[in-house]
């Protein structure tokens, strides 16, 4: 019961409303320093990456011994 009636109080829905503010807000200013994070510059080619990869895997003993590299 006490469940119903928190959602029929007009208190708990001015309280949601202001927190749901509060986040849009609080999103809207902060936003780009979240995606930032997100925003990485790739500076390597297919063929680097492969190279690396496959060193990185022999120096580590990664993966299977035999392996096919893809075209």
């Amino acid at each position: 019961m006490m469940k119903r009636d928190l959602f029929r109080r007009p208190t708990a829905w001015i309280i949601f409303v202001a927190l749901s503010v509060g986040a849009i807000i609080y999103i809207y200013n902060n936003f780009n320093k979240a995606n930032s994070l997100i925003n990485v510059d790739i500076s390597m080619d297919r063929e680097l990456a492969l190279k690396k990869a496959k060193s990185l895997a022999e120096q580590f003993s990664l993966g299977p011994e035999e392996f096919k590299q893809p075209v």
